[in-house]
């Protein structure tokens, strides 16, 4: 991805602990999950209340991103 091409931080911590992956997946953008998981994110990181990206996609229903995470083998 562009982004990454430009040594942008694919893991990069808000405030919160929660990295874009989170932000992808409560979006349903498979796209950007896999990008984010090409780059070497971890489908299981939690950010400080323990929630994984699969917990924010359950959480807004994005069905597509369950099914990734799920597939690609997330907890």
């Amino acid at each position: 991805a562009l982004l990454f091409d430009h040594k942008a931080d694919p893991a990069v911590k808000l405030i919160n602990g929660s990295q874009p992956i989170h932000s992808a997946a409560a979006r349903g953008s498979v796209g950007c999950i896999k990008a984010l998981l090409e780059a070497g994110v971890d489908i299981n990181v939690a950010n400080m209340t323990g929630r994984t990206p699969l917990h924010w996609a359950v959480d807004r229903r994005a069905v597509d991103a369950v099914r990734f995470l799920l597939g690609d083998g997330a907890d």
